[in-house]
Parts: structure tokens; sequence; C-alpha cells
């Protein structure tokens, strides 16, 4: 079996966050990943903890990140990126940050994104998931919440 390129894997990744494709994104991680919940700084543990994460961030804004350099470095990705946060009706949230991602891995799947360094989080997308407690996964919970 051939060994998957990482490099083109993380770049795939970014590519369905831009997306919003969520479930695309999960199905690259492994059961038990750990992840960043970067409003709270706290680790989320395993795909569910991440599918809420992501839930909850996109009821109130859409995120686009512009990738810079990936490479491999040992067993690691590192991924330099440049994100920006939008409201529903395109209206930025705050400043642009660069943000710089670990990414480890198990296999062919990620088991680990660990914030190497960060620009100043926008204050209002901290505020808006601090504030966001639905969780909704299913299209009929979707429609009742108003996101699409």
């Amino acid at each position: 079996m051939a060994e998957v390129d990482r490099v083109a894997l993380v770049r795939a990744g970014y590519e369905l966050l831009n997306d919003g494709d969520i479930n695309g994104l999960l199905a690259m991680l492994t059961d038990d990943v750990e992840w960043p919940d970067v409003v709270t700084g706290d680790v989320l543990e395993g795909v569910d903890e991440v599918r809420a994460y992501f839930e909850r961030v996109f009821q109130f804004a859409n995120l686009r990140v512009y990738l810079g350099d990936v490479i491999e470095l040992g067993d690691a990705v590192i991924a330099t990126t440049f994100q920006h946060f939008y409201d529903l009706d395109g209206k930025p949230l705050g400043e642009p940050r660069v943000v710089v991602n670990r990414f480890g891995f198990r296999g062919d799947l990620v088991s680990s994104m660990v914030l190497t360094s960060q620009g100043d989080f926008p204050d209002e997308v901290r505020r808006r998931v601090e504030e966001a407690v639905v969780y909704p996964t299913t299209a009929a919970q979707m429609d009742q919440s108003g996101i699409h």
C-alpha cells in the first residue's frame, strides 16, 4: 500500500474546510483525534467534539483560509495559514490573522492538530462562538435553526 502524501492531505483538508465540508474533513481524522478549540484553549478529543465545534462556528461565521507554506517536517506537517472570518452576510469579523498549525499523523490519517503560533483571535468571533450553544447535526435541525 502506498504511503499517503501528507502535504497533499493537509492541503485537501483546508479546501474541505473552506468549502464547509465538515464530513469530508472528519473523514481525514482518526476517531480519537486531538484538535484545538481556538476560542476556549481546550483540546477537543475525538471526531464528535470536532464536528460539534465546526458546526458551532459555521452557525455564525464563514472561515476562509489561504495557505502559505505547507511542509513535511519529520513525522509532522506544518502549515502556515492566513485566516479570515466573515459573518453570514460576508462582513469581516475582525482582522485576518496568521496561524501556524502542526499536524500529527497515525497511518494515513491526521491524529492531532496543534496551534504552534496564532495571531490575535477576533473578539467578535470569540464572543459569537461562546454564545453559540445549539449544535444542529441533521438537515431538519439546520432548517429549524435557520442555517443553510
